[in-house]
């Protein structure tokens, strides 16, 4: 159910919004590293603007996905029988997550220790594909 909700929230995307679409596990390298995955995603906006979004489909069945260049969320978080977190609320939360990152723009901070300083960097919203 989860990985399905997914796939139809990238194919949505994909027709909504100007973006290259990458798959395969060499696509993320990090995420494939973090647990088994049968495959990945990312939606690349096409103009260089807005963030990047990846999405990493797990064995388990569960998703990880990265925003942008740092943050990784998994869903489920935990996946134990305790938590019982349910598909219907996964799938929620993933799209609120996903609408940040193409409509209200998107933000990432590094904090560098050594200067002392916060690097902010600010990604503007996807920009919508072209309609002929």
């Amino acid at each position: 159910m989860l990985h399905d909700a997914a796939r139809e929230l990238l194919d949505q995307l994909s027709r909504d919004y100007a973006v290259e679409v990458i798959t395969g596990p060499a696509v993320d390298e990090d995420l494939a590293g973090r647990t088994p995955t049968k495959t990945t995603v990312r939606l690349q906006p096409s103009t260089g603007a807005g963030a990047p979004l990846t999405v990493a489909f797990t064995t388990f069945p569960g998703l990880l996905v990265r925003s942008g260049t740092w943050q990784v969320e998994a869903y489920p978080v935990c996946g134990c029988d305790a938590c019982d977190e349910q598909p219907a609320d996964l799938i929620e939360r993933l799209r609120e997550r996903v609408g940040v990152i193409v409509s209200d723009g998107f933000t990432e901070r590094v904090k560098r220790r050594r200067l002392g300083s916060n690097e902010v960097r600010v990604w503007p919203p996807w920009a919508p594909r072209a309609t002929t």
